[in-house]
């Protein structure tokens, strides 16, 4: 892991990250010992395991290698792709190196036309950023603009356009909002299924990092995990996506009739909702598990090029998600009807249909 971020921001102050890379404990070199138990003659507390747990693979604490397997240095994120770095492991800094190549792209990208300007920079100063954030933060407009304006099929632009109406995230509310490739790839969910069917665009959304940051499911984790993993506390997962996804996203706040006025509950004279805040509270853990993918290279990086991937679709981390049944709104369950994975034919992920 590069710790030069929580370095930077630890709370204890930066020489008590730095001391244990300088001598301090008796030993020298690139790494440390998390301190568990403490080190009461020298004045450190103990530092529980559950605050590595939530700390590491953030955007402070990245990543890198397993301890006793090798990287080249053209992996390395690209704040730890200093002269210092490379000298003292001995490695080579030539870009020009015949083995340093892109790796392959994101879905739906194309091959640059070198005809055109605006080729893609390699090139970095010491914060990984090759123009300023004031030209960065305009250019995603730019990019919506020119397709707004210019695209050849206008009106799947202005299909895609009202899509995003209404599921919209708020850069201001994600962490970066300076990058143009993270929100074009959102973006695109709807201009690839402007036509389509709402239920997959609904789920290419609900599996978008920045949604998850958005509505702050991301890393949402059932009770049973923190009640025996971390701290035994008593907790609930997060309710704002569970709640968005029917009020905003969905059915709405209130059932419908066919031609779209209000459905009356008789026993209250009041029109009936469609859920209620104990609908919200089951369906909040169905949305437990989501985390982003691993870091890869040929993407638009932020920061220290950490782990932060908000570009790919996430992944489900089993062990956080929640293991018990989820009620639906129609008085059953959550899968009811779907036969079970042991009553599945042999090898059904393999026959025509499957998903």
């Amino acid at each position: 892991y590069d710790f030069s971020g929580w370095v930077l921001n630890h709370p204890g102050g930066e020489y008590n990250i730095q001391k244990w890379a300088q001598g301090w404990n008796g030993s020298e070199g690139w790494y440390l010992d998390y301190p568990y138990p403490g080190v009461p003659e020298r004045g450190v507390p103990q530092h529980p395991m559950t605050r590595w747990e939530n700390n590491k693979g953030g955007p402070d604490i990245v990543y890198v290698t397993k301890l006793g397997n090798s990287i080249a240095y053209r992996d390395l994120p690209s704040n730890l792709k200093t002269n210092n770095i490379a000298e003292y492991f001995g490695a080579s800094t030539d870009q020009n190196d015949p083995i340093f190549t892109i790796v392959c792209g994101s879905h739906g990208e194309i091959a640059n036309d070198r005809t055109l300007r605006e080729q893609f920079d390699f090139r970095h100063d010491l914060e990984g950023r090759v123009t300023g954030t004031n030209v960065m933060d305009n250019q995603r407009h730019v990019v919506w603009y020119e397709l707004g304006l210019w695209a050849q099929d206008q009106f799947r632009q202005r299909m895609a356009f009202a899509l995003s109406e209404l599921l919209t995230i708020v850069p201001q509310s994600i962490d970066t909002e300076k990058q143009t490739e993270v929100f074009a790839k959102y973006f695109d969910i709807f201009v690839n299924n402007a036509f389509g069917n709402y239920f997959d665009i609904m789920k290419l959304v609900s599996y978008s990092p920045l949604m998850a940051e958005h509505l702050t499911y991301l890393k949402s984790k059932s009770h049973p995990y923190i009640y025996r993993k971390e701290d035994k506390r008593v907790s609930s997962p997060d309710e704002n996506y569970s709640r968005e996804i029917m009020q905003l996203f969905t059915i709405g706040l209130f059932v419908l009739n066919e031609d779209g006025t209000q459905v009356i509950d008789s026993s209250t004279g009041k029109p009936k909702q469609t859920y209620t805040n104990e609908d919200i509270e089951s369906f909040a853990r169905a949305w437990t598990g989501f985390d982003r993918q691993g870091v890869r290279g040929n993407t638009e990086e932020h920061r220290t090029g950490s782990t932060d991937n908000k570009l790919d679709p996430m992944k489900v981390i089993a062990a956080y998600r929640d293991p018990f049944p989820k009620s639906d709104l129609a008085g059953g369950f959550i899968g009811d009807r779907y036969l079970r994975c042991v009553d599945l034919p042999s090898q059904s992920f393999l026959k025509k249909g499957a998903v």
